[in-house]
């Protein structure tokens, strides 16, 4: 909610307050004290957001951020329901800058969530937030230390442009959260684009979770937004404004109901699902190379004989021990051209060359470090076996065993001797 509960005495022109609530002693009632619950409880989710050490901690750590600036706000909203805001001066005006960074960390989030990374020049998002803070400086200084002379010399005696200024921020909050809840929906939209028959469980969960805290951002804006035409209309009532602090409230119940119903969402991937992104990735892969060669002039019998004699080729003549075989090259061993060979590759084996090539040399690999007789160095073993560099090597070993080659001779000498 944009809070102008600081300004309710008439701090800003041209707005009365009939629901301001004046007490002469604080108290709760059965509302305050939910919404008071509700904030303890965001607290509560925002330490352990900000400690869970798993999966995407960035975007675990904005969240924890903008779940605690809610708990915050819903505090100061039941400090100033209750009257200890009134009793307590020195409570104001802390959190009216804090709309400015609602739309923020909500696209925010959900980059980081989607893409691992915020966005370029995120930073500048942030910048009406600080002009904002800045401007309400002078009202936390006298709240805290009392009437300085400086600051009723040179700000509050222009309190005329001062209230507008304000104002005009107030409703720059507006405009900023409504420009966000339109980035986020076009970019819910470009997200739901990418999903295809052969996504994953996984993708879809967090599809629905970043869809879902859209949603929440959009109704909350709303919210906000319709609070400003009642005040502006001089129709508010109190019930209005515990519906906003109602929205804060089911957002924070909604990440704690989340993270035990949907762990996922907030933990590390789990190793099936990275399986299946692999899986589905090659399906895609074979998709689009039947796409690309329907129009091929080889027939399917004469594909499938062209399969065997690769694979034979590759048996009996290793010619990837070659580091600079070439698909041009093997197309030429085998007397085709390179585009049906390529077709062979990509659609019936369901491979890029490079990966198809390496598949041969990391068996080879394998083959040379097992055999106790063959005593070579790593660097040996990658040059016997196609590779130019012992790094290269490395890497497209770790990526087909789930281990280094040193690794892999080493277990395997250790089975022999068990």
């Amino acid at each position: 909610m944009l809070n102008a509960h600081a300004y309710a005495d008439g701090r800003v022109q041209g707005f009365t307050f009939a629901w301001l609530i004046i007490m002469q002693q604080p108290s709760f009632d059965t509302w305050t004290i939910i919404f008071l619950f509700a904030a303890v409880h965001g607290f509560f989710l925002t330490v352990l957001l900000g400690i869970h050490k798993k999966g995407n901690i960035k975007a675990n750590n904005i969240l924890a951020l903008f779940i605690g600036l809610f708990s915050v706000t819903l505090l100061y909203y039941v400090a100033y329901w209750t009257g200890y805001a009134k009793a307590y001066p020195w409570m104001n005006f802390w959190v009216d800058a804090i709309p400015f960074l609602y739309g923020p960390l909500t696209f925010f989030y959900i980059r980081v969530l989607d893409k691992k990374q915020l966005p370029t020049n995120y930073f500048l998002h942030l910048i009406p937030f600080f002009l904002h803070f800045i401007l309400i400086t002078p009202l936390l200084i006298r709240n805290l230390f009392g009437r300085v002379e400086f600051l009723r010399k040179y700000v509050f005696s222009h309190g005329a442009l001062y209230d507008k200024i304000i104002l005009a921020f107030l409703v720059l909050q507006c405009v900023s959260m409504l420009i966000y809840v339109i980035v986020l929906f076009r970019y819910m939209r470009m997200d739901k684009n990418k999903l295809t028959a052969y996504s994953i469980p996984a993708e879809f969960v967090k599809h629905t979770w970043m869809n879902r805290v859209t949603l929440f951002y959009a109704v909350f804006v709303f919210a906000a937004i319709s609070y400003w035409l009642l005040v502006g209309f001089r129709l508010l009532e109190l019930k209005y404004d515990y519906a906003i602090s109602f929205t804060m409230s089911l957002f924070i119940y909604m990440v704690g109901y989340s993270g035990f119903s949907q762990p996922a969402i907030f933990n590390e991937m789990p190793e099936f699902a990275k399986q299946q992104i692999i899986t589905a990735d090659l399906q895609i892969e074979k998709a689009a190379a039947k796409q690309k060669y329907q129009r091929s002039s080889l027939k399917t019998e004469d594909a499938a004989l062209l399969k065997e004699k690769l694979l034979l080729l590759m048996k009996n003549e290793k010619p990837f021990l070659d580091s600079a075989l070439k698909i041009q090259d093997l197309a030429a061993s085998l007397k085709v051209s390179t585009h049906h060979l390529s077709q062979i590759i990509n659609d019936m084996l369901g491979l890029k060359y490079s990966d198809f090539i390496n598949t041969y040399r990391i068996e080879e690999a394998k083959k040379l470090l097992s055999d106790p007789a063959y005593d070579a160095k790593i660097l040996s073993i990658a040059f016997d076996v196609g590779y130019n560099n012992k790094a290269t090597f490395n890497t497209a070993f770790k990526k087909n065993t789930g281990m280094s080659p040193s690794e892999y001779r080493l277990q395997v000498s250790k089975k022999a001797t068990a």
